[in-house]
């Protein structure tokens, strides 16, 4: 059966939102996105064109099947969107679906504890012990542990989704839909390192990261990120829904097998029910711009905080992988620092980064378990684009 393919490039002076963006903007987003791109450059409708054939390429070769977003400043430079939100109903990408976002979710929880941080209820440098109960961990281990270690990596906890998670028995994965029901997974975990002697990266002390806010804020943590940070950005398609549940314009994920190759099997038994803290929730690249240009113009937590969670704390102790902040990834590239995070799953791949000195910023977002490099490549073109 041979798999039709939809592609569909918004570039050059003539995009706008769709029309559904445009009225959730209008009727409910006290933040709107920028709204288009009619003050590009020349150069910057070349960028655009170049991207777009870029895309055009690895959708025809069937390496990539989601959507991009790049801006520059409030300026929409391009936009594109293929593949197929599920190969077993044909039904297309379009540039509102929704896709999981795996761990670039991790820093909607950073930036919740950072409003925290602000309201004067808590601090970085708590003890775990002081919001997170024994019936999760031996007090001797929580005593160790503060927020700060938690948001770096740095806690010495190990991963929960390799460990716990993504080989469990589906019919206990779907068990877990409040974050008390993770409890029974963590029993007898032990620390891998003495806090802060070390780097790794850590699934679940992301997790315990959700247990804080909801102590603090005495609210449910997914109640929490739809109220403080989805709902005031006007993110109405970004949400930690239940898989088991009807949801509109949800992208199902497709991976690679040794005897399925062609990204032709779904991962739905593959990754958690429901979004955590650690990540694996759904969103969409208009969304995402949303939350981006929020971060950027100080609508979520003040500059000065965000300085702090953009500082790189791995001290070179994640060979291989990008620096980490505070619920960020921090790197530099030809076009100076960049600040956001990489998220994958099987069957879900993306990067959201920010580029801070040269205001560019790039959202990718794959139902597929690859991202077919575009993250990289895109980078490059606007490297060029700029002369680096």
């Amino acid at each position: 059966m041979q798999i039709k393919k939809c592609i569909v490039l918004f570039f050059g002076l003539a995009l706008l939102f769709s029309e559904v963006s445009q009225s959730l903007a209008q009727t409910t987003s006290p933040v709107e996105s920028p709204q288009s791109q009619n003050k590009l450059t020349q150069s910057e409708v070349l960028l655009a064109e170049k991207i777009n054939l870029l895309l055009r390429e690895k959708c025809e070769q069937d390496k990539f099947s989601g959507a991009i977003l790049i801006t520059k400043g409030d300026q929409l430079v391009t936009e594109g969107v293929c593949g197929q939100a599920s190969k077993r109903y044909h039904a297309a990408n379009n540039i509102e679906t929704k896709f999981n976002i795996a761990s670039i979710g991790k820093m909607f929880t950073a930036v919740a504890i950072a409003q925290l941080m602000e309201a004067g209820k808590l601090s970085y440098d708590d003890k775990l012990s002081r919001y997170v109960d024994a019936s999760w961990y031996p007090k001797d281990i929580l005593d160790k542990v503060t927020i700060r270690q938690l948001l770096s990596h740095r806690s010495g906890f190990g991963d929960m989704l390799s460990e716990h998670i993504v080989y469990a028995p589906y019919i206990k994965l779907i068990f877990l839909r409040e974050l008390s029901d993770y409890k029974s997974l963590l029993q007898g975990d032990k620390l891998k390192f003495e806090p802060d002697s070390n780097f790794n990266y850590s699934n679940t002390g992301t997790f315990l990261l959700g247990l804080v806010i909801e102590k603090v804020s005495g609210e449910n943590f997914f109640s929490y990120i739809r109220e403080h940070i989805y709902k005031p950005l006007g993110m109405l398609n970004s949400d930690s829904y239940f898989r088991d549940e009807p949801v509109d314009n949800i992208a199902t994920g497709y991976m690679s097998t040794p005897k399925a190759p062609d990204f032709s099997k779904e991962n739905n038994f593959y990754i958690p029910l429901r979004g955590t803290p650690f990540g694996a929730g759904y969103s969409t690249v208009h969304d995402l711009w949303r939350f981006t240009s929020a971060l950027l113009a100080g609508k979520l937590i003040k500059n000065d905080t965000l300085q702090l969670h953009w500082t790189d704390y791995s001290n070179g102790q994640n060979p291989g992988g990008r620096p980490y902040g505070l619920g960020f990834q921090v790197w530099s590239s030809a076009l100076g620092k960049v600040v956001g995070h990489s998220g994958s799953l099987r069957g879900v791949a993306g990067n959201m980064a920010m580029y801070l000195d040269s205001a560019y910023t790039v959202i990718v977002l794959s139902n597929y378990d690859s991202s077919g490099y575009l993250p990289e490549l895109v980078e490059d073109l606007i490297s060029q684009a700029n002369g680096k």
